[in-house]
C-alpha cells in the first residue's frame, strides 16, 4: 500500500490485531510441525503477519534508525508482502485441489519480484518509498512500481475471496467452511486496502491513508480468525472430551472402588486428573471407556442371567428419564453386581451377558454408557435394584 498517515489514531488497533496474529501463530506452531497441511497455511499466515508487522509505524520507525533512510526497507517490506499474498492465494487454491494454479502464482510472483526490484533500481536516488500528498510531486520510486505491485495484490486478493467463497459453499467440514469464510473475508479487505492505496496514488487524497491501520487491523483479524479455526475446534472436542469424562465418573468411580485392578493409569487427586485429561482428552476418555466395560465384565459374574433378564423385563414398565431401557437395565444389574461382589458373594452360573448391550464403535459405545451414567445415580435404579433383592429373597433365589 502507499504511505501511511503517522498519527493516525486507529494505529493501536493495529498493533492489537497484529499481536493477535502473532499469538495465534505461537499456539498454532506445535500442530503445524506435525501436519503438512498446516504447515502451509502457518507459513503463508506467518508471511502476512511479518508483512504487517513491518507496516507499522514503530517498526518501520526502528529500522529507519537501526539502517538509515533507505528505500531498501520499503523494498523489502513490500517483497513480504507481495510473499505474503502469494503464499495465502497458494494455500487456498492448493487446499481446494487447484495445484496448477498455485505453480502459476508462485511463478507470477518471482517475475513480478523481480521487474519491482530492477524497477526500484533504476528509478534514481530515492530514500523511503511513499507518494507525496502534493500531487504535483512524482511517488517514489515510480508510479509503474507501485500501480504493479498494488494490482497484483489486488488480483491475488480478489480471486483467493472468490476461491474460498465459492469452495465454502460446498465444504462439508463445518471448520473448513468456516476459516475459508474468515479467508473471503479477509481476502476482500486486502483488496479494499490495495484499491484505497491506488486511489490515493491517483488522487492525492490525504483523508485516505489515516484509514489504513482499521482496514489492516481487520484484515490481520479475519486471517487470525480462520487460522485459529482448527485450535477453536479442538478446544471444542477437549471441552466435550472433558464433559462426557466428569459425567462417566460416578459409575466409573463405583467400578474402580469395586474392582480397583482394571485402572489402566493409577489413580491420582482430582487436580492432577483434570490436568491429565486437559492434556490428552481423547486418550483419557478412550481408556475411561475401557476401564469402565472391563469394570462391568469384571461384576458380570456376580449377576445371574436370570437377574440380568428379569431385571430387563421390569424396567420396561418404569418411568425412564429420556434413556433407554437398556440403559436402565444395565445400571440396575451394574449396580447388583457391585453390591454382590463387595459382599464377597460367589459368582453366578450362568452370568449376565454384555456382549448385546452397548454402541458397535467408539462413539456410539459412548453415548450408551452416558445414558447407563445418566441413571446410575437415580432413585429409579436404587428403587430397581432393591425391588429385585426383596423379589429374589421372598423367592429364596440368588441373583
Amino acid at each position: 500500500m502507499t504511505d501511511r498517515d503517522p498519527i493516525s489514531l486507529l494505529a493501536p488497533l493495529e498493533t492489537v490485531a497484529v499481536t493477535l496474529m502473532w499469538l495465534i501463530m505461537v499456539l498454532r506452531a506445535p500442530g503445524a510441525i506435525r501436519s503438512g497441511r498446516q504447515r502451509s497455511l502457518w507459513l503463508a499466515v506467518g508471511l502476512a503477519a511479518t508483512a504487517m508487522t513491518l507496516q507499522l509505524d514503530a517498526v518501520s520507525a526502528a529500522a529507519e534508525r537501526l539502517f538509515g533512510p533507505t528505500h531498501l526497507i520499503d523494498l523489502g517490506r513490500e517483497i513480504i508482502g507481495l510473499c505474503a499474498a502469494t503464499a495465502v492465494f497458494t494455500f487456498v487454491i492448493t487446499v481446494t485441489g487447484r495445484r496448477a494454479y498455485a505453480r502459476f502464482s508462485i511463478g507470477l510472483a518471482v517475475v513480478l519480484a523481480a521487474v519491482l526490484v530492477v524497477i526500484d533500481f533504476r528509478s534514481g536516488s530515492h530514500a523511503r518509498h511513499k507518494v507525496p500528498a502534493d500531487s504535483g510531486l512524482d511517488p517514489e520510486p515510480t508510479v509503474a512500481y507501485w500501480l504493479l505491485l498494488l494490482l497484483y495484490h489486488i488480483a491475488a486478493s480478489v480471486s483467493c475471496a472468490f476461491v474460498c467463497w465459492r469452495t465454502s459453499r460446498s465444504a462439508k467440514s463445518r471448520s473448513l467452511r468456516a476459516a475459508l469464510l474468515m479467508f473471503c473475508f479477509g481476502s476482500v479487505t486486502a483488496s479494499a486496502l490495495m484499491s484505497s492505496s491506488i486511489l490515493h496514488l491517483m488522487t492525492r487524497w490525504t483523508w485516505i491513508p489515516p484509514l489504513y491501520p482499521a482496514i489492516c487491523a481487520t484484515e490481520a483479524l479475519f486471517l487470525t480468525a480462520g487460522a485459529a479455526v482448527p485450535i477453536a475446534a479442538d478446544l471444542r472436542r477437549r471441552w466435550e472430551d472433558i464433559r462426557t469424562l466428569h459425567r462417566l465418573t460416578p459409575l466409573w468411580h463405583e467400578l474402580v472402588t469395586t474392582v480397583p485392578e482394571i485402572v489402566l493409569d493409577p489413580v491420582r487427586g482430582p487436580l492432577a486428573d483434570l490436568a491429565g485429561s486437559m492434556r490428552s482428552t481423547r486418550r483419557k476418555l478412550y481408556r475411561r471407556v475401557v476401564e469402565i466395560r472391563d469394570g462391568m465384565l469384571a461384576v458380570s459374574p456376580y449377576v445371574s442371567v436370570d437377574s440380568a433378564r428379569g431385571l430387563n423385563r421390569h424396567v420396561r414398565h418404569a418411568e425412564l428419564l429420556g434413556v433407554t431401557s437398556a440403559a436402565v437395565a444395565v445400571a440396575c444389574w451394574v449396580r447388583l453386581g457391585c453390591q454382590e461382589k463387595r459382599a464377597n458373594a460367589e459368582p453366578t452360573t450362568p452370568q449376565a451377558e454384555l456382549s448385546a448391550v452397548g454402541g458397535h464403535d467408539l462413539a456410539s459405545e459412548i453415548r450408551f454408557l452416558l445414558e447407563v451414567a445418566q441413571v446410575w445415580q437415580s432413585d429409579l435404579v436404587s428403587a430397581e435394584v432393591e425391588a429385585w433383592r426383596e423379589k429374589c429373597a421372598g423367592n429364596e433365589v440368588g441373583v
